[in-house]
């Protein structure tokens, strides 16, 4: 089955942007759409979004698309590092391709 797994940023939530509307969209073709929620600002690190989609790595197979946005195409490239899997696609979003100089986030 077709899936995809769309990862929000930081600040973010699955309800927000144009998340719903693409969930909406690719449940009308058939397809399986997950949008985990990962906490943020509160409590978020690696480690704590890594808990978070601990649940969904069994659905990582060739028939998968990552959507990611913001911190989201990060954290799907460190999730594709990790995985012994090879995906469908992934569409990296407004991520950002260095440091941020914030020590919050960098």
């Amino acid at each position: 089955m077709k899936t995809c797994i769309i990862i929000h940023g930081t600040y973010g939530s699955p309800n927000e942007n144009w998340f719903p509307w693409l969930k909406v969209e690719l449940k009308k073709i058939g397809w399986r759409v997950f949008t985990p929620k990962f906490p943020t600002p509160k409590n978020q690190s690696l480690a704590t979004w890594l808990e978070a989609f601990a649940e969904y790595e069994q659905y990582i197979n060739e028939d998968t698309i990552f959507v990611g946005h913001s911190l989201g195409p990060a954290f799907i490239l460190r999730i594709l590092e990790q995985a012994n899997a090879k995906i469908q696609s992934a569409y990296l979003i407004s991520g950002f391709t260095g440091l941020l100089n914030n020590p919050t986030f960098d």
